[in-house]
This record gives structure tokens, C-alpha cells and sequence, in this order.
């Protein structure tokens, strides 16, 4: 054989492996769904963020799974918190975030507009999406008033949603449907013959509704307009169990069970605290915040503890740590302000820098309230983060 056919045998067995080649691929392609982008393609999926989000103004947690939500003006929701883990959630409209509640542990985030709606995001999900109704839709319409509060006891399938219309809403949290089981502006109405004190609106905001721990169909309802109100309803009799007498009339901006649901507290923007014994409608304890502190944020109880814990013995019960978070006043820091020992009395307040723009300074609230372990838990997750 001479050079030239060699020439040609090589370049014939070179043109061969080409084709077949080619012929791999074409079959490699065909085999792949059709790769035309559509219309449905081109939908939001997910938005990446990171750093802070402007103009936030509510905030919840998650401290099963360590996760934080920040709510925006423009209904933007920031979630962060484990390794790997921050995303913006972006709104069908610009209504502002009104208030957020975590179902813990589930990967479950309940958002309330201002536009009268409630979504329920699904943030174990890539990418995060939205638990739609029966009928397709991607929020529930509350049909008039705005939520002002959420709450999901621990467990729970329902989320507690508190309206700017004085009633609490009930809402399935894996079907996105409203339960039938209303409690109204009447039913909230104290009642004078039982020597109840004020009187309510259809117009007073629910800003407060939550579960007792240990008794879920009891619930605490703070109630904020005409006047401040805090009671206790039973979900099982349909009636005001008690209403906590003793508080200022105005200016209610929190109330929350103890761990154990053996007392309760309330937050006044006057700078007061009041402590109520949860089974007796008297106050126990009004406490005053410092002077040089500025206005009060938020409340909340400290863990419930062995020395706190007297449900066995026949002693006074005594009340777990108490914590008032307020915020700066002039060049002065904002302020968690801790309550302690049998009489509450006024602890040495903790200062830091100014609370940023959330409404509530949640975050700070609830390092103070967490165990030992789970603080140092969390500030190691902020360590690594920054």
C-alpha cells in the first residue's frame, strides 16, 4: 500500500469516528425533555440576597431551626440563619408585612399584609413557594380587616390570627384555609354583669393572641384602640375566662405567657410592666422601667427553672426572670431591662447599640430569653456569619 492510501485509510477512519461521534450527541439531545423555554420558565423561582434588607419592620424565629424572618415596608421578607440559608422572598404586591409567625421546626413562615392578606411560605422547599388554597390561589383574603397578630403553638396545624376588626381568625397552615371557628369582636366584649371593666370596638387591634403552655385551648388576647385590654378566652367554652385588671388603659404594646402559663406580663409604652398571677384577674406587680430608657418595645419571660418551678411544693410560686427590651432614647442605648428574684425587683439593665428598624428588636428579645446552650449556640452562628 502505497503513501496516498494510507493517507486516505487514516482520513476515512478519522471522518468515521467524527460521525459517530456526532451521532452520540444528537442521540444525547433527543433524549433530553424539549428544551424550548416557555412562559411558565421565565417565573419567579427564587431571589438571592445578602446583607440587610431596608425599611424592615417585623420580624419571628424559628429557634428549632435557628432561622430568622425580617418583613419589609415594601412586603419583602429576608429569611436567614443556618449555613446556607438566606433568601429574599418576593411579594405579589407592596403591601407591608404587618406581623410573621414561624411554625417551629416545620420550615413553615405564616406572613400578614397590610392588604388584608396571610401567606403561608413553604422555606423548606428549593426554591421557597407558597402553600396555595383549594382553589389555586397563593394567599388567604381575610375579606376586610388587616392582621395585626400570628401565633402557632408549638405542634399546632392551626396558625392564631389576630385582626385589626377585635377577633382571631383560625387558619389551616397545610391547606391555607380558614377554619370556621371565628372568635368575634362580641365574644370579646367583657361582660358588666361579671364585672368586666372598659369595653372594646369592632376597630380595637388584636395585637397579642397566643396559646397557654400546658392548656392550648386557653388564649391570651391583647386587645389595643378604644382602650388596652389583656383576658384570658377559653377556645372550648366560648367564654372570657378572666380579664387582667390593674394595667393602664392605653398603650398596650405586648403580653405573653410564662413557659409554664402560670403568669402573665404586659408591656406598656408609658414605661410600665405589669405582672398578673395567670389564674387572678388582680396585678401583682406594676413595674416601672428606668427614666433614661426609651420607649418599651417588648416583653418576655425568661426559661422556667427548678428554683422557679413550685408546682410540687406548697411554697409561694415564684416567677421566672422577667425582660423588658426598649428602645434608644436620645444619645442613651437601647436597653433590655431584666426583672428578678420573688418580688421582680429592678436588675442592673443591659445596653447596646440602638435597635435597628424592626418594630420589635426581636432578635435581641430572644437571645436574652434563650438558654445558656442556645445563646452560645447563636452567637457562634453570628460569629461565623460575620
Amino acid at each position: 500500500m502505497g503513501w496516498k492510501d494510507l493517507f486516505r485509510s487514516k482520513a476515512a477512519t478519522s471522518e468515521a469516528k467524527r460521525n459517530k461521534e456526532i451521532k452520540k450527541q444528537q442521540e444525547r439531545l433527543e433524549a433530553l425533555p424539549d428544551s424550548t423555554l416557555t412562559d411558565d420558565d421565565c417565573l419567579y423561582r427564587q431571589t438571592l440576597h445578602h446583607g440587610a434588607v431596608p425599611g424592615a419592620c417585623a420580624i419571628a424565629f424559628d429557634s428549632v431551626q435557628g432561622l430568622m424572618a425580617v418583613g419589609t415596608k415594601d412586603g419583602h421578607v429576608k429569611v436567614s440563619g443556618k449555613t446556607g440559608v438566606e433568601v429574599l422572598l418576593v411579594p405579589t404586591s407592596h403591601a407591608p408585612v404587618e406581623c410573621m409567625a414561624f411554625s417551629q421546626g416545620r420550615g413553615l413562615l405564616a406572613v400578614g399584609t397590610g392588604a388584608g392578606m396571610v401567606y403561608v411560605w413553604d422555606i423548606s422547599k428549593q426554591p421557597p413557594r407558597r402553600v396555595r388554597t383549594d382553589e389555586g390561589k397563593p394567599g388567604v383574603d381575610l375579606c376586610g380587616p388587616s392582621p395585626t397578630s400570628l401565633h402557632v403553638p408549638l405542634g399546632s396545624e392551626l396558625l392564631f390570627i389576630g385582626t385589626s376588626a377585635n377577633s382571631v381568625m383560625f387558619l389551616k397552615l397545610s391547606e391555607a384555609e380558614l377554619a370556621d371557628n371565628t372568635v368575634t369582636a362580641e365574644e370579646l366584649e367583657p361582660d358588666a354583669a361579671e364585672g368586666g371593666e372598659g369595653g372594646t370596638t369592632k376597630d380595637d387591634d388584636v395585637i397579642v393572641c397566643s396559646s397557654q403552655p400546658l392548656a392550648p385551648t386557653n388564649i391570651l388576647v391583647g386587645l389595643d384602640g378604644s382602650a388596652s385590654r389583656v383576658l384570658a378566652f377559653s377556645l372550648k367554652t366560648r367564654k372570657i375566662l378572666r380579664t387582667y385588671i390593674g394595667a393602664p388603659t392605653k398603650g398596650l404594646k405586648a403580653a405573653v405567657w410564662s413557659g409554664d402559663g402560670r403568669w402573665v406580663a404586659a408591656g406598656f409604652e408609658q414605661g410600665k410592666v405589669v405582672v398578673w398571677n395567670a389564674e387572678k384577674e388582680k396585678a401583682l406587680f406594676v413595674l416601672d422601667l428606668p427614666q433614661y430608657t426609651g420607649p418599651l418595645l417588648n416583653v418576655g419571660w425568661g426559661p422556667v427553672t427548678e428554683k422557679t418551678d413550685n408546682s410540687k411544693s406548697k411554697e409561694a410560686a415564684k416567677p421566672p426572670v422577667l425582660v423588658a427590651l426598649t428602645a434608644a432614647k436620645g444619645d442613651e442605648a437601647a436597653c433590655l431591662v431584666p426583672f428578678s428574684g420573688p418580688q421582680l425587683k429592678l436588675m442592673e439593665p443591659v445596653k447596646f447599640d440602638s435597635v435597628e428598624e424592626t418594630g420589635t428588636g426581636g432578635e435581641v428579645l430572644a437571645m436574652a430569653m434563650a438558654t445558656p446552650a442556645e445563646r452560645e449556640r447563636r452567637e457562634g452562628e453570628r460569629e461565623r456569619r460575620s
